[in-house]
């Protein structure tokens, strides 16, 4: 492992020190136990999602969930995006909640953390749903990305399923827009 690190045995072994060190005076300033602190590793290192190992009930997640998005609904997209970024830390693998933290990244106009949070949608729906590749490719546009914007579009339409009403907007939306973009393209 140090070799691959690029230091020798003995500084991997100072630096993990370190690590754990800090590790531990992270917890006990959160106010974790040692046997708190093991249990969220092992959890973490399992995969189970952190509102889990902290025992936060899904009907609260949910009530979190609607409170946002009722803030974001009200244009309170500050307020919604703390709450949303809540929500992803403590499920990291739901779709749902990184759209939401997206969408209200994209309306505070930060278009390059937006871009993240429709990236790791995208990889929580398996890459099945184009909804986070067409909004990265509008936080793209205005983060005068055009030709990142025109890959995304094109994913979308790669990912797109015809058959499946629910992207029939999608498809409409990103097709008149890499038209517009690229009127040579395929599309």
């Amino acid at each position: 492992m140090a070799q691959k690190a690029g230091v020798n045995e003995q500084e991997f072994q100072q630096i993990s020190a370190a690590l754990h060190r800090g590790v531990e005076e992270a917890a006990k300033a959160v106010g974790l136990t040692p046997e708190e602190l093991d249990a969220l590793r092992e959890g973490l290192q399992a995969g189970v999602p952190l509102y889990q190992i902290r025992g936060i009930e899904e009907k609260v997640m949910e009530a979190r969930y609607a409170v946002a998005y009722q803030l974001y609904a009200a244009g309170n997209y500050k307020a919604a995006e703390k709450v949303f970024r809540w929500l992803c830390s403590y499920d990291h693998e739901s779709f749902r909640f990184w759209m939401g933290e997206g969408a209200c990244l994209q309306a505070l106009e930060e278009y390059e953390e937006a871009i993240a949070a429709y990236q790791m949608a995208s990889l929580f729906e398996g890459m099945q749903d184009p909804t986070p590749f067409y909004y990265c490719a509008l936080c793209l546009l205005q983060a005068k990305r055009k030709e990142d914007a025109c890959v995304a579009l094109e994913a979308t339409l790669t990912l797109a399923n015809e058959q499946n009403a629910a992207h029939k907007e999608i498809i409409d939306k990103a097709q008149a827009l890499l038209q517009t973009l690229a009127p040579k393209s395929k599309a």
